[in-house]
């Protein structure tokens, strides 16, 4: 399992092109961009991330951030 962060690259002429070969029920399914490419098979390449790069969404959110803000999480 992996934790998908924001942002996600691609080159944008290979991300629209993929788009537009869907089907409609491909295109129902898409839950980010990442997925466009994985419907068809293409290979996603996967990068290491910062634990602490999150959206805020949320009221939790909000605390989470400011948690890490004033150092109540440590980050090792």
């Amino acid at each position: 399992m992996y934790q998908g962060q924001t942002p996600q690259t691609f080159k944008i002429k290979e991300l629209k092109e993929s788009y537009l070969s869907l089907n409609q029920s491909q295109k129902e399914i898409l839950t980010d961009a990442c997925k466009i490419l994985v419907e068809l098979g293409k290979p996603v390449k996967l990068v290491k991330g910062e634990l602490f790069n999150i959206k805020i969404t949320t009221p939790y959110d909000l605390k989470v951030a400011n948690s890490i803000i004033t150092g109540a999480v440590d980050n090792d």
